[in-house]
């Protein structure tokens, strides 16, 4: 079981090499989720740096209050940074495909359920520990301030049960999620991730046989989806980006181009900050579209998101996103308490706490990474189970 838990995926070909920077974003954008998680929602600390004016900014010639507004909207900005985790998702899960000789698609889809499923069903049977031995404390936090009550407090209103925690991790997280029932509220997401990546499984495996690209279909679904799905446009687009990265990674481009690309990342950046369009998923899939298509073609873009602590981020990203919710409602909710008690000034409460949730995310996170290696591959190894399985041509 140990050479299990601890196996490491084969070495990377040099196309997936390529696409690390893919791992980056992805990493980075887990890393905002949790600056949302615990900045807006946990403490509900609108800043004024996050209730910023640019129209009365640019007017007053504020422009240090403008930037910092900017810098802060981005940076805890879970929305779009999940909308960028289904675009990553159609990405990488086409690109995987276009070698057609290794015919890898049939294993791909008949493993995809439980390479999530397995690290769901970890952290949500870590959460049911905490709550049987009573290291929860997001409802007495939640009570301690009514700033606090309307999100800390909606989580946990049940008993924990062991068979409520096997269905959930198992059924209702995937087909029947309710954030009533939900051991982790971060998890809405999975629905949309199976789905949306089983669409990209099937179109692939109808419309993609050959080297031939059906981009009007493809192009078409996507604006159905823009105007019908936006979330699951996301996938769409992704798999369109790794398309145009198929057909134009061996030319070569003036130098001009990345500082345009540049140009595009950074004016996409800004512009998901603006009041008139948070909020509107449709705009946000083409912000999520720009950043990433910028950051495909982008030479230093690329070499951002493949450097060391990108690559860090990426090998935890998964476990960082499914650990946030419960070390917020644990550690985050208990120091939430005790901090003020100790006579610990506000704003040092607030600086020490965010940093002992940071290291605790991350530490866990790390401490997780053989159960994500494990779920790669006892996913694999069950999704050959079933072909194998399979009747011939069912």
């Amino acid at each position: 079981m140990s050479r299990l838990l601890n196996a490491r995926p084969a070495e990377k070909t040099a196309d997936q090499a390529r696409l690390t920077f893919l791992d980056g974003i992805r990493g980075w954008g887990a890393l905002l989720v949790l600056f949302f998680h615990f900045i807006v929602c946990f403490l509900d600390l609108l800043a004024p740096e996050l209730n910023f004016n640019p129209t009365t900014d640019l007017q007053n010639g504020n422009y240090q209050h403008l930037i910092y507004g900017i810098f802060f909207r981005f940076f805890t900005d879970g929305r779009l940074a999940v909308l960028v985790f289904f675009v990553l998702s159609g990405y990488a899960l086409s690109v995987s495909h276009f070698n057609l000789r290794r015919n890898t698609l049939a294993l791909a889809a008949a493993s995809r359920y439980f390479r999530l499923m397995i690290p769901i069903l970890c952290t949500a049977l870590l959460t049911y520990v905490l709550l049987k031995t009573g290291l929860i404390f997001n409802a007495e936090a939640a009570a301690s301030s009514a700033k606090y009550s309307l999100w800390l407090g909606s989580f946990y209103k049940f008993d924990p049960s062991l068979v409520r925690v096997l269905t959930f991790a198992f059924y209702d997280v995937f087909f029947r999620y309710q954030v009533e029932t939900s051991y982790n509220s971060s998890l809405w997401t999975m629905s949309i991730e199976l789905i949306g990546s089983f669409f990209i499984y099937g179109f692939l495996a109808l419309f993609r046989k050959t080297t031939d690209v059906q981009w009007k279909l493809a192009l078409l679904i996507a604006m159905v989806f823009f105007e019908a799905a936006p979330l699951y446009a996301c996938f769409v687009m992704g798999y369109l980006i790794a398309e145009l990265n198929e057909r134009f990674k061996t030319r070569s481009r003036p130098a001009c181009f990345d500082l345009v690309l540049l140009g595009l990342f950074t004016a996409a950046a800004v512009l998901s900050t603006s009041a008139r369009f948070r909020g509107d998923d449709r705009i946000t899939c083409l912000i999520a579209t720009c950043l990433v298509a910028s950051a495909t073609f982008s030479t230093s873009l690329r070499a951002v998101f493949s450097s060391g602590v990108s690559r860090f981020l990426g090998r935890i990203s998964f476990p960082l996103y499914l650990i946030q919710i419960p070390v917020i409602c644990s550690l985050s909710s208990y120091l939430l308490i005790k901090l003020p008690l100790l006579g610990v000034a506000p704003r040092t409460a607030i600086a020490v706490n965010f940093s002992m949730t940071l290291i605790a995310c991350v530490l866990l996170s790390s401490l997780l990474l053989p159960v994500d290696r494990f779920s790669t591959y006892a996913s694999r190894r069950i999704g050959s189970m079933l072909l194998k399985a399979a009747p011939p041509g069912g």
